[in-house]
């Protein structure tokens, strides 16, 4: 049988000599069966809204020039959003730093995280008034980065947004 546990204050103790007092008792395993009950209704809703998303991810058309589209029916207002991210082991990452270190004080946070913005803008204008430290670091780096699409659906209410 499991152990019933709580903390020990005078507020409880006086509500245990209540409860002894009126002879009653605590039906503790009715809340936890509720409580599994809703648990497990939450992971099937969960799992059947990711395939819902996924459905709808699949049948949109992706927008070149942007990365968002905007959709309304019945008055519910949602957008979906497609974004990349970028992923590097942090051996590698740590690797990069010691080889090229202003380079990486560009392109990682502190936690050696690839920075996104920094990444994009490096990638958009690489030419030849880079420092050589950066081609290098950069060339390097991108043997070892992953790109990660991702996609998310917000809905918009007047004036909220809901994620």
């Amino acid at each position: 049988m499991a152990e019933k546990t709580f903390l020990i204050t005078k507020e409880n103790i006086d509500k245990l000599k209540e409860m002894k007092e009126k002879k009653q008792s605590i039906d503790y395993g009715s809340y936890l069966k509720k409580i599994k009950e809703i648990k497990d209704m939450e992971s099937k809703l969960r799992e059947k809204r990711k395939q819902l998303e996924k459905e709808l991810f699949d049948s949109l058309p992706k927008p070149y020039d942007k990365s968002t589209i905007h959709l309304e029916k019945d008055g519910i207002k949602a957008k979906v959003t497609w974004t990349i991210d970028f992923k590097i082991s942090q051996k590698y990452a740590k690797i990069i730093a010691q080889r090229y270190p202003k380079f990486a004080e560009k392109v990682f946070s502190i936690t050696y995280k690839p920075k996104k913005s920094a990444i994009s803008t490096i990638k958009r204008t690489i030419s030849e008034d880079i420092p050589e430290e950066v081609k290098k670091g950069f060339e390097e780096l991108k043997e070892y980065l992953q790109e990660e699409e991702k996609v998310s659906l917000t809905f918009e209410k007047a004036g909220e947004k809901d994620e």
